[in-house]
């Protein structure tokens, strides 16, 4: 009996645990360094660098855990571009009222971010935890990579990744662990509310969301489902369309998406160029980062006006007719996602002040993942593929082909969205995201295969035996149909 119930609540200990750590982790509020777009969450809140800091202290490998309060703009709402600028104000009221002393010598420590979107997460999860033991374990298997440092790190930094990596570890539940029920409905709005508001390239997520239910169930969704992805996709759409326009950021994409991505990925980009609007002396700035000091020398009069009219639509349009291109990208996103660490960002070995604890270590020992991943890459793919036919072919497990078909369709969408938001600049963090959703679908699928060959495996030994070996109700063998489900 003692066995027994160990059994049924080390699934949550260990998720606590998890939990628990990335928490000590992130405890000196030491996270991604700041590459120049803190400025975007703290804002709204009157935050600022600390004074006498260089520009190379305070961006690229320099953490920084403490800043200091300025004065709050009139109207804050006006300047939030993501719930993350939310969380970050939300810490600043939890400062002023824990550390006192320290908001009165205007002193903000990064650690009350740390704080809240852990506690979201542990909420989140606790929502999601499911009655059955075997997905109480799937459920540990999702925390686990949530609470790996390449993720995790994210919650000690004020980039809209955090919350994003919070709220689509909620979602992931939701879909997965708690079936059709009433709470999960309420658990999904939630979360993809958070996720949708958390970064502009999640807009279209309740749109994903929708064409996978229809998939899936093969029949409408109810009208209280349709009203909420649609409350969620205008609100979202809204929000984000009616943000104070930031000309010198948009310039920055724009020019990023034309010469750092469909101009570089084809095999003529003189023509590609041409076809967007550009001179011809355009083709000097391909493969040129535009914060690249050399850049700024083969800039042209009228090249202002002739990026200001660039279309993403378009081009789109004429990256997708050229094949090569394509492959191109997506050989550099299979590289990207390969990516165990980004070292730019500041992920290297660092001590945080306890014994033997650092950041990264040269062998990735804080990055578990990175085994299966890095340095077994075909190994990851294999089992997504195989996983990918079990989850197929077991037709009647509808709620678990959702979480696998949205988490695959977001990844493989990711991809392109980040693609045309800013080219293949930073391009291993701006697929953080479709990391995860594809870390989520590799830890589930070794699962599902190693349950299913287990089974076919018994039930094949039984048969010869001339006995008979009952099928477990949460994961069905290759090709196994439950009409009952």
């Amino acid at each position: 009996m003692a066995i027994v119930a160990w059994r049924r609540q080390a699934p949550a200990w260990i998720a606590l645990t998890l939990l628990f750590v990335t928490v000590v982790r992130l405890g000196m509020g030491l996270g991604y360094a700041n590459n120049g777009d803190f400025w975007r969450a703290m804002a709204p809140s009157g935050i600022v660098y600390r004074a006498g800091l260089s520009d190379r202290q305070i961006f690229f490998r320099d953490r920084q855990a403490f800043y200091q309060l300025g004065p709050s703009p009139l109207h804050p709402g006006e300047v939030m571009y993501s719930l993350e600028d939310l969380v970050v104000w939300a810490a600043m009221i939890l400062q002023k009222a824990l550390a006192p002393a320290a908001t009165a010598r205007g002193v903000f420590h990064l650690f009350p971010v740390s704080a809240i979107l852990a506690a979201l997460g542990y909420v989140l999860v606790r929502a999601a935890w499911p009655a059955s033991e075997a997905r109480r374990w799937l459920a540990v298997g999702l925390v686990w990579v949530a609470a790996d440092p390449y993720y995790s790190l994210f919650l000690g930094s004020m980039y809209s990744e955090g919350l994003a990596i919070v709220a689509l570890l909620g979602l992931a539940l939701a879909l997965l662990v708690m079936g059709g029920s009433v709470r999960a409905g309420i658990l999904v709005g939630v979360c993809l509310f958070l996720f949708t508001f958390s970064k502009t390239q999640s807009v279209l997520t309740p749109v994903l969301l929708a064409c996978v239910w229809l998939a899936v169930l093969r029949r409408r969704p109810s009208l209280r489902v349709v009203g909420v992805l649609v409350v969620v996709f205008a609100a979202t759409a809204a929000f984000f369309s009616t943000r104070p326009p930031q000309t010198k950021l948009r310039a920055v994409g724009d020019f990023h998406t034309v010469f750092y991505g469909v101009a570089m990925t084809s095999a003529e980009p003189a023509s590609v160029l041409a076809d967007l609007g550009f001179s011809p002396e355009a083709v000097e700035l391909v493969g040129r980062p535009m914060f690249a000091a050399e850049t700024r020398l083969y800039l042209y009069p009228g090249f202002e006006a002739e990026l200001a009219s660039f279309s993403r639509w378009r081009a789109l349009l004429v990256h997708l007719r050229e094949p090569t291109a394509v492959r191109d990208v997506l050989r550099r996103a299979s590289a990207a996602l390969r990516t165990t660490r980004i070292d730019y960002l500041g992920q290297y070995e660092e001590p945080y002040g306890l014994p033997g604890a650092g950041v990264c270590g040269p062998f990735d020992f804080c990055a578990p993942r990175s085994v299966l991943s890095d340095r077994a890459w075909p190994l990851y793919w294999a089992v997504l593929a195989l996983a990918s036919g079990v989850v197929l072919s077991a037709g009647a497990w509808r709620w678990l082909r959702m979480y696998w078909l949205f988490l695959a369709l977001f990844a493989t969408t990711h991809v392109y969205i980040v693609f045309l938001a800013s080219g293949l600049f930073e391009f291993e963090k701006h697929l953080v995201l479709a990391r995860l959703a594809l870390d989520f679908l590799f830890v589930t699928g070794c699962a599902v295969v190693t349950r299913s060959a287990t089974v076919l495996i018994f039930s094949r030994l039984s048969l010869s035996r001339g006995g008979i070996t009952e099928r477990p109700a949460d994961l069905p063998p290759l090709g196994a149909r439950n009409p009952a489900r």
